[in-house]
């Protein structure tokens, strides 16, 4: 009791920094889910992580 029905799965947790610097990029939502400024959120979440490196 206690974990919600997830078993023992694991989460990945992004930062939300490259949401918070697209402030003037327009939302969208399509056939695959949410867009920022006409790309695909997970994109825009992942890409923030490769600009760290």
């Amino acid at each position: 009791m206690g974990d919600f029905g997830l078993g023992d799965q694991d989460w990945l947790a992004l930062p939300l920094d490259p949401l918070l610097s697209s402030y003037m990029a327009d939302v969208t939502q399509t056939t695959y889910g949410p867009d920022i400024g006409c790309y695909c959120m997970l994109d825009v979440l992942l890409r923030g992580r490769e600009r760290d490196r």
